[in-house]
């Protein structure tokens, strides 16, 4: 069994994409910075009950990673 991390997940050129259930709002931040703010060793439960709707504040809000090209 393993045990996925931000840092393990986010290589470099990846983006973390996040999407609000309550109003489609959406935004992408790249890996560095997805890193900077929840940290290498989040594990993917933890970023998705942290994330905020930047444009309503809703917490039902989608996470995605899109690998690098």
């Amino acid at each position: 069994m393993t045990f996925e991390t931000l840092g393990g997940v986010l290589t470099p050129g990846a983006v973390l994409t996040f999407e609000c259930a309550g109003c489609g709002h959406g935004a992408a931040w790249p890996a560095a910075r997805a890193i900077r703010r929840f940290g290498a060793f989040a594990p993917p439960y933890d970023v998705r009950n942290r994330a905020r709707c930047g444009a309503c504040g809703g917490r039902r809000v989608r996470v995605f990673v899109q690998p690098a090209p």
